[in-house]
């Protein structure tokens, strides 16, 4: 995450997931339950004062990004960026500086795919360097310390500020439900919905990113045994999880039914793309599935670290 400023070398958020920084003259890669020596792997897979964010998962590792254990790595990142956003702990700033060029001005900045480091903790020399997927890569580029949020600034003004404990006490619940602990079906709709969500995100296809914002509504929301009435019934959880006011959950009850006319004209093939009136179908989407996800989380009741 190489835009992600502030000081300290490690946070244990769980058992299975930490951020780690590497110092100048420090030799160590440090894991809640390991230590490994760079000089055991390859210190030009490690950046010094950089922030890693790193996941422990069982399983074996072939090199190729369809690998199980890689996958529910990349899982758990998507949660805890994707909620790390929702939650206002990390923001998204483009880093790139200005440039002007035959007139016109620009960006001038063309950012590398950055790099997962796979590393077995039993062979330690036994490391794969893999290239996350660009629009991934592209993503972890942007992201900082959201350092407008109002806890920041209260933590920031306490007697004894430290950003490793505000970054850990909000990542907390993400921490938390990227764990492999809870496999509940509650937990995996929300994980589901998170993820769709993530590929939503990052989609630059407007229309595309459109249908996967649905798939993520419905993911959350729906469940097997209503296969009728859809729309309404989507709509009235979307509206009662949502807000407690009548008048409030009619306004969302009849944003919903938009969203799901957009998609039905989509996948029904009476439409091959979002017009331009249709944008707002996407943003009225995202802003609903973050308020159902951020209500879900807030029903769950964690009983393990």
């Amino acid at each position: 995450m190489p835009f992600l400023k502030f000081e300290g070398s490690m946070i244990d958020l769980s058992p299975n997931v930490f951020l780690n920084k590497f110092s100048e003259g420090e030799p160590n890669v440090r894991t809640p339950r390991n230590l490994l020596t760079i000089s055991n792997l390859d210190n030009s897979l490690f950046e010094c004062n950089q922030w890693y964010i790193a996941f422990r998962e069982p399983g074996y590792f072939s090199g190729t990004l369809d690998d199980f254990s890689f996958l529910a790595s990349l899982s758990k990142l998507k949660i805890m960026v994707y909620l790390g956003l929702l939650y206002r702990v990390f923001c998204e700033r483009d880093p790139r500086p200005w440039s002007s060029a035959l007139g016109s001005i620009g960006y001038d900045y063309h950012p590398e795919s950055l790099k997962a480091v796979v590393v077995d903790v039993a062979v330690p020399s036994n490391v794969h360097s893999v290239a996350l997927p660009r629009q991934i890569s592209k993503l972890l580029s942007h992201i900082c310390l959201d350092s407008d949020n109002n806890k920041y600034i209260d933590f920031q003004q306490s007697e004894h500020p430290d950003i490793c404990n505000y970054v850990k006490m909000m990542l907390n619940i993400p921490a938390k439900l990227s764990a492999n602990n809870f496999d509940s079906d509650d937990i995996v709709s929300i994980k589901t919905a998170i993820e769709w969500g993530f590929e939503a995100k990052t989609n630059e296809n407007e229309t595309v990113s459109f249908i996967q914002t649905c798939i993520a509504l419905e993911a959350i929301l729906g469940d097997d045994a209503n296969k009728d009435a859809l729309s309404a019934t989507l709509a009235d959880r979307c509206a009662y999880l949502i807000s407690p006011r009548i008048a409030d959950r009619s306004k969302i009850k009849a944003d919903f039914r938009k969203i799901y006319d957009v998609r039905s004209k989509l996948v029904h093939g009476r439409r091959i793309r979002l017009s331009h009136d249709e944008r707002h179908s996407l943003l009225k989407a995202k802003d609903l599935l973050n308020s159902v996800i951020r209500n879900e989380i807030g029903n769950v009741k964690f009983t393990k670290a």
